[in-house]
């Protein structure tokens, strides 16, 4: 996305992270992306997460002229989100939406939104715990960063007017010696 769009600035409630905002209007929602971050050293084998994300958008496009362009995505790497590109996006899709345990194996651990062909329906993906299993990263210091994209391609909306809203809640992020 290069770098495209104001970001979405991340709040907190109780005890919950939220990116983005429940309240932005269609037609009216800044495009870019927001994240929070965390460094710290992998001492325990899982890091266990906990989302919901609530969306109007899709993940993917299908409509001629848009096939394969990412849309709205709540994204979790141990790089930074800018740095994450459609192919990795691509390599995790499949696993869409989480839950259980999971093996990183790329830069982007996971993503969710909506699958849907069609944006505009409200979807919700309950609340979901992933487990990452982090054998790999024990005893190194990482970044885990966490961020939601609003994106837009339509020239009418290109310029920090998104279409359609999603918003996604963290309220668990727990490393522990066991899935």
């Amino acid at each position: 996305f290069q770098g495209h769009g104001s970001g979405l600035l991340p709040t907190a409630a109780d005890g919950v992270a939220r990116l983005g905002n429940p309240d932005f209007q269609n037609g009216h929602i800044p495009v870019g992306y927001g994240y929070l971050k965390q460094e710290f050293t992998v001492q325990k084998r899982y890091l266990k997460i906990t989302y919901q994300v609530t969306t109007y958008d899709i993940i993917t496009s299908s409509a001629p002229g848009f096939e394969g362009f990412y849309f709205d995505t709540f994204e979790v790497s141990l790089v930074s989100p800018s740095a994450i590109t459609d192919a990795d996006r691509d390599a995790v899709l499949p696993w869409l939406n989480p839950s259980g345990i999971i093996t990183p194996t790329g830069n982007l651990l996971f993503l969710a939104g909506q699958s849907a062909s069609k944006a505009g329906n409200r979807y919700d993906t309950g609340r979901q715990t992933v487990t990452l299993d982090m054998q790999d990263y024990l005893g190194q210091n990482v970044t885990l960063y966490l961020a939601l994209w609003e994106r837009e391609y339509e020239t009418l909306y290109y310029d920090d007017h998104g279409w359609y809203n999603t918003w996604v809640d963290v309220d668990e992020i727990q490393l522990t010696n066991t899935p």
